[in-house]
């Protein structure tokens, strides 16, 4: 989609006249933004005007009493209500209930807070100012999936319209929306069922409606392009008044430029309806990619070739702001999943932001794509509004080539015999092709894929001979439970029978240098056991970034990121599974070889280092002594990992420089160094606004401010207290001044990033100014 931007609380559009039949030109196909400019109010406080993605309450750093209740929505759009025009809303995610009220009547109430709806305005606006009301409630409903109450629920759902919300002017003859018509024909999908390296077929399907009231006679004209390369395919149909029609253009592309995790090309997808008389009466523009999926009982293949699947989990949420991130900070979020060395992610447990999805696309993420659900089932409503959550699901992320399996199954939930069969009977009318996948937890011969969790199996061979190999199974988590709790068994909330604090994976980047290794270590040993597996294709770990839980009132801390995405050790242990020589097209993601040291080298540190590299060889030295050079440590936790971390061991501490160098064929090609740390003396400012690309007014930002030394390294037992002060547009949200976490104090901006100053500064500090300018 394009972005407009939109500064008051009205905006003001006109229709391009063409000959009689009053039809928009090509440039008016775009969706316009209404993001800014609402009225907020929630039971019994007073109104205030604010901006989309919006969160009803900001929430503390630690969750543990989210804000939940009813609240309304308000904006009053000036629209110019034209002859032969259809105008619509479509609301990317609000949660989780809504009605929406135009000029007063009632248009429409949809249940479910993950998935888009659409609002038909056509007949119900008027030249002037039309008043758009939305009545939310997040509270509580068993009805509405996920289900369990929030108290007893393993992640928050927040609240509010949290996504965006765009207004959509359409001819009378026009491109459909599924949202609105609500079958799998709508809209447009294209699917290319014959996939070679030297040539790849296929179809696009587009559904057309005429609420005219003359027949017309059609061209679709669809055209494909990547760089120099552009394809042009035609179809001409005639289409009756007040009628619809399914039509299908084939599409053949010579030598096609495949999209890969490694090469994730993608074609410029363009879609004209045009009238007898040449004119565009409808034009839709997206990014596709070609590729071919198999999953066969010897592994999954991608365009014929097989690949072990590296991956994680991702929540969705932010600190403070719950699910209110913008467009850029989810491409930032996906860029960071395909930096630490990972080639996918399983979207847990519920359909995130399209713009998370697009970034899959665009950087070579392998997706999960997953239904709302977590420990709960019920008949009734609740397995009527699950299987909607299927179909909307499917008819939203159809066209993602990143989107290669579909977990139609409620994470870790009794699912009945009958619900299981619906659900893939869903799946397949949806998309009745080839090589489309379920995925379940369950292990039920409906599903494509077996997904368990590690911890669902027992220790020491979990699911390692599962079947003797006779069918894929992919582990969906891995590396938190199993360490947590010695039952490694479901009961999540119960806090029972639990390993020591040191022993576990969930620490927090405070908990320090000791346990940050213990996680490390934890998942490397599950990630090694995991490739045992006769029938494994590959693996997600628990999980990417820290997050808040209902039931819980405290982060849980299993991620190799935190909840403000500062990496921990665990991070780099990841980064060095990725092949040196593995070569990304793409040329913000972290590639070739690299090194890291596992020790913040101070007095308090262990002597035993680990380096973490995807090097040949690797030396350390202290200082300007040589500890050793080494191969790869060997051992049954790491035998069967590509690239096994290197141990060595200093006698004793010495306070100055490690540095470790990785070589390949004998040349260094890699260097990390660490030095130790000396009292605080100053603070360092940056921003993590690395990737996204596009222009937003209400971008979401993370902000630190590290407590350095005099030379510049970060003291990372310093919890020194940082005030934040902002000039320019936008705000700060966070609490602030903020105790440094492990030398790092964090805070969110949001507003727009093109013009901004940021102070931080600390008593007995030098402080630092970030700034940014358009001049």
């Amino acid at each position: 989609m394009r972005f407009f931007s939109i500064l008051a609380i009205t905006i003001l559009l006109y229709s391009c006249n063409s000959k009689s039949n009053n039809y928009n030109q090509p440039n008016d196909f775009a969706p316009v933004s209404i993001n800014n400019g609402w009225v907020f109010q929630a039971e019994s406080d007073e109104a205030i005007s604010v901006n989309l993605p919006h969160i009803p309450r900001i929430e503390p750093l630690i969750v543990n009493d989210q804000w939940q209740g009813k609240h309304t929505y308000t904006k009053v759009l000036n629209l110019k209500a034209v002859e032969n025009q259809n105008t619509f809303l479509h609301f990317e995610g609000v949660m989780h209930e809504a009605t929406v009220f135009v000029n007063g009547k009632k248009l429409k109430k949809h249940v479910g807070g993950y998935l888009p709806f659409s609002v038909d305005l056509t007949g119900h606006i008027v030249d002037g100012d039309n008043e758009i009301h939305l009545e939310v409630s997040n509270s509580n409903n068993e009805n509405i999936p996920p289900g369990k109450p929030l108290e007893e629920l393993d992640f928050n759902y927040y609240g509010g319209i949290y996504r965006d919300v765009w207004l959509i002017r359409k001819n009378h003859i026009y491109i459909t929306d599924p949202f609105i018509e609500n079958t799998n024909e709508a809209g447009w999908l294209i699917n290319f069922d014959d996939v070679l390296e030297n040539k790849a077929s296929g179809t696009l399907r587009l559904h057309i409606k005429n609420d005219s009231d003359i027949n017309e006679r059609l061209t679709i004209k669809v055209k494909l392009s990547q760089s120099e390369s552009i394809h042009e395919f035609q179809q001409e149909l005639t289409i009756e008044h007040s009628e619809s029609e399914l039509t299908s253009v084939p599409v053949e592309i010579d030598s096609p430029l495949l999209w890969s995790t490694t090469n994730p090309n993608l074609y410029d997808l363009e879609i004209q309806v045009l009238s007898s008389d040449g004119i565009a009466l409808d034009q839709i523009e997206d990014r596709v990619g070609i590729r071919k999926i198999e999953l066969r009982n010897n592994g999954f293949y991608l365009n014929g070739e097989t690949q072990f699947i590296r991956g994680t989990n991702r929540h969705q949420e932010y600190p403070y702001i719950g699910y209110a991130i913008s467009n850029n900070a989810n491409y930032r979020d996906a860029l960071k999943i395909k930096n630490a060395g990972f080639d996918f992610v399983r979207l847990s447990h519920y359909p995130q932001d399209e713009t998370f999805l697009d970034a899959c696309d665009e950087l070579g993420l392998l997706v999960m794509n997953a239904i709302p659900g977590w420990q709960f089932y019920q008949e009734g409503a609740f397995t009527e509004n699950s299987f909607q959550d299927i179909r909307d699901m499917i008819r939203r992320d159809r066209n993602h080539p990143s989107v290669v399996f579909w977990e139609v199954s409620l994470n870790e939930s009794q699912m009945t015999n009958e619900y299981i069969q619906k659900a893939n009977e869903i799946l397949k009318e949806e998309l009745p092709f080839e090589n489309i996948y379920s995925a379940g937890w369950m292990d039920h011969p409906a599903y494509d894929l077996f997904i368990p969790a590690r911890q669902h199996s027992t220790p020491p061979h979990y699911w390692n001979k599962y079947r003797n190999g006779e069918r894929s199974i992919f582990i969906s988590e891995y590396g938190d439970w199993e360490y947590y709790a010695h039952n490694a068994g479901f009961n999540q909330s119960a806090f029972t029978d639990l390993s020591d604090e040191e022993r576990n994976s969930r620490q927090l980047r405070s908990h320090g240098e000791a346990r940050l290794l213990q996680q490390a270590m934890n998942f490397q040993e599950a990630a090694n056991s995991n490739r045992r597996g006769l029938s494994t294709i590959g693996h997600s770990n628990w999980l990417m970034f820290d997050y808040n839980r209902g039931y819980a009132d405290d982060i849980e801390a299993s991620g190799i990121a935190d909840i403000f995405r500062i990496p921990k050790f665990t991070y780099f242990f990841y980064r060095s599974q990725r092949s040196p020589e593995e070569v990304i097209s793409h040329q913000l993601v972290d590639q070739g070889p690299m090194v890291k040291i596992a020790s913040y080298w101070t007095d308090d540190s262990p002597t035993n280092i680990r380096v973490f590299s995807n090097c040949e060889q690797v030396d350390l030295w202290l200082n300007d002594s040589l500890i050793a050079m080494q191969t790869p440590t060997i051992k049954q936790f790491s035998d069967q990992l590509p690239h096994p971390p290197f141990e060595f061991v200093v006698n004793h501490f010495e306070p100055g420089k490690l540095t470790a160098r990785g070589f390949i064929n004998g040349n260094m090609v890699a260097m990390d160094n660490v030095y130790t740390p000396g009292n605080p003396n100053a603070l360092r400012l940056s921003i993590d606004a690395l990737g996204g690309g596009k222009e937003e007014l209400n971008d979401i930002i993370f902000v630190y401010a590290e407590v350095i030394d005099s030379a510049g390294t970060l003291v990372p037992n310093s919890t020194n207290k940082v005030q934040f002060e902002l000039s320019g547009k936008g705000e700060l949200i966070g609490v602030n001044p903020v105790n440094a976490e492990a030398g790092i104090a964090s805070i969110l901006f949001k507003g727009d990033v093109s013009e901004i100053m940021i102070k931080a500064s600390s008593q007995g500090l030098i402080p630092d100014n970030y700034k940014n300018s358009i001049e």
